[in-house]
C-alpha cells in the first residue's frame, strides 16, 4: 500500500472521494449509490447480525476497509447523502425561494428532533456546525474578567480547549484537574475537582467523554457540585450523541455542545448547542445579523447569516436515521462491539487498554496501548494489510477504536487478529 493510502486510513480520512487508487473504491462508491436500500422498519425491534448486516448495507463503506473512526469523522449513511443531494438540487432550483422560503422553515422540523434526541426544548438548542464553534462561541460569549478562573481537564480535545487557552492570553486562569491512566475512581476525580475551586471559579468545563482514552465522565455528579458553587457547567459533548441515551435537562449541564458528524453521521458542518435559559443571560452571541441578537432562545447562537442550508436539513435526515435503529438499540450494539474488542484485548501480550472498564465508565471508544511499539507504528501497521481505520492519539502514544453501528464482529476480529500480530512481529 502506498504511504499516501495508508496515511490516509491511519487518520480516518480515508472516505471514497479523498483514498488514493481510489477507481475500484469509487465504483463501489457509485454502484452503493444507486442500489436498493434494506427496509430497516421491516426487522421491526430484531437486533440479531442479519438486522446489523443490514444497517451496514445502507453505508457506502467498502468491504475491505474496516472503518474505526467515526469518533473523528462518521460515513454519512446513504438515506442521508441522497436526502443532501435532493436538498442541494432544490435550493439549487429556486435558491432564494427555497432559502427563505418552505426548505429554510425545515430548520426547525431540525432544531425539534434535535432537541428530543437531547432531551431539550427546541427554544434551548443551536443548529452549529461543530463542537469547536459550540464551545468557542460560550467561552467567547462570556464575560469572564481578568482573575477569573475556569476548571478543564487535562485531557481536553485541542477543539474544546482552545477558547479557554485563549482567554489565558486575556488574564482568565485555566486550572486543568489531572485524569490519570489507569483511570481511578469517579470519587477521587470529583475529590480533586473540588479541591481545585477557589473562590475566583467561575466555569466547569469538561468533556463528557474524554477524546483519546474514552473515559466517560460522571457528570451528574459535577452538576451538583456546580450548582452547590453557584458555577457554570459547559460540557464539550462531541460524542455521546448518538453513541448513548441522553437527557440534558436531567443531567444539569448549562451548556452541551456536539457534533453531528460523529456518531450521529450527519454530513461534516453539522453541530448542536444546548444551552440552558439561565445561561443565555450570560452568554452573548459571537455573530450579529441585525435581528438575531435581541432574541432570548438557542436561536440567537446559530443566527450567522446565510448557510449551507442543504447540510443542516440532512442533519435532520440523519437524526431520523438514527431513530429508526433507536437510540437504545444503537448503545446497546456499540457497548456489546466494545466489549468483544476490549475482551480480545485483553488477552494479547504488550497491550495496555487506557479506556476504563468498568460499567458506565465509557461508551464506544477504547484506547490502547502497546509496551515497546510507537502508536505511529501501530496505526500504520493496522493500515496497511488488515486495512483498519483508527485513530492515532500522539497524546497518549496511543491508538484509538471507535465501535459504531455499521461495524461487524468480523470486523472487530479481523483488528485483534492484526494487533496479536503486530505483538509478535513488531521490529524497532
Amino acid at each position: 500500500m502506498s504511504t499516501s493510502r495508508r496515511d490516509a486510513l491511519r487518520w480516518g480520512l480515508g472516505t471514497l472521494a479523498a483514498l488514493p487508487l481510489q477507481g475500484q473504491l469509487l465504483k463501489a462508491a457509485q454502484t452503493a449509490a444507486t442500489q436498493p436500500l434494506p427496509d430497516l422498519a421491516g426487522f421491526g425491534d430484531r437486533k440479531d447480525e442479519e438486522f446489523w448486516s443490514a444497517v451496514r448495507r445502507c453505508f457506502a463503506l467498502p468491504s475491505e476497509v474496516a472503518y474505526f473512526n467515526n469518533g473523528s469523522l462518521g460515513p454519512t449513511p446513504l438515506p442521508v447523502l441522497r436526502d443532501l443531494a435532493g436538498f442541494a438540487h432544490q435550493l439549487a432550483a429556486s435558491p432564494a425561494p427555497q432559502m427563505w422560503g418552505p426548505l429554510g422553515a425545515r430548520l426547525e422540523e431540525v432544531r425539534s428532533h434535535a432537541a428530543a434526541l437531547l432531551g431539550a426544548a427546541p427554544d434551548d438548542v443551536a443548529l452549529t456546525r461543530n463542537t469547536t464553534e459550540g464551545v468557542s462561541t460560550v467561552g467567547m460569549g462570556l464575560s469572564l474578567a481578568a482573575g477569573d478562573e475556569v476548571i478543564t481537564t487535562d485531557q481536553e480535545h485541542p477543539g474544546g480547549a482552545g477558547v479557554w487557552q485563549f482567554l489565558e492570553t486575556r488574564g482568565i486562569r485555566r486550572i486543568a484537574v489531572p485524569l490519570p491512566m489507569p483511570p481511578e475512581t469517579d470519587g477521587a476525580f470529583l475529590g480533586r475537582l473540588e479541591a481545585a475551586i477557589t473562590p475566583k471559579t467561575r466555569v466547569l468545563a469538561l468533556p463528557h467523554v474524554t477524546f483519546g482514552s474514552g473515559h466517560l465522565l460522571p457528570l451528574d455528579r459535577v452538576a451538583t457540585i456546580a450548582r452547590r458553587r453557584n458555577l457554570l457547567f459547559c460540557v464539550d459533548g462531541a460524542h455521546p450523541p448518538g453513541m448513548m441515551p441522553l437527557d440534558l435537562r436531567a443531567l444539569g449541564c448549562d451548556t452541551y455542545a456536539s457534533s453531528s458528524h460523529k456518531w450521529l453521521m450527519a454530513p461534516p458542518g453539522t453541530g448542536l448547542l444546548y444551552v440552558s435559559p439561565a445561561a443565555r443571560e450570560r452568554i452573548a452571541p459571537r455573530v450579529f445579523t441585525g435581528t438575531g441578537f435581541s432574541g432570548k432562545t438557542a436561536r440567537r447562537y446559530d443566527d450567522f447569516g446565510t448557510r449551507n442550508l442543504a447540510e443542516v436539513l440532512a442533519q435532520g435526515s440523519a437524526i431520523e436515521f438514527h431513530n429508526r435503529i433507536g437510540t437504545e438499540r444503537a448503545w446497546e450494539r456499540i457497548q456489546a462491539l466494545s466489549a468483544r474488542l476490549r475482551d480480545g484485548l485483553k488477552t494479547i501480550p504488550k497491550v495496555r487498554i487506557l479506556t476504563p472498564l468498568e460499567p458506565g465508565r465509557s461508551g464506544g471508544l477504547t484506547a490502547f496501548s502497546m509496551e515497546g511499539i510507537p502508536h505511529k507504528a501501530a496505526s500504520d501497521f493496522l493500515a496497511d494489510k488488515p486495512q483498519c481505520v483508527v485513530r492515532p492519539v500522539p497524546e497518549l502514544d496511543a491508538v484509538r477504536v471507535s465501535t459504531a453501528i455499521y461495524n461487524l464482529p468480523a470486523e472487530i476480529d479481523r483488528l485483534l487478529t492484526a494487533v496479536k500480530q503486530l505483538a509478535v512481529s513488531f521490529r524497532a
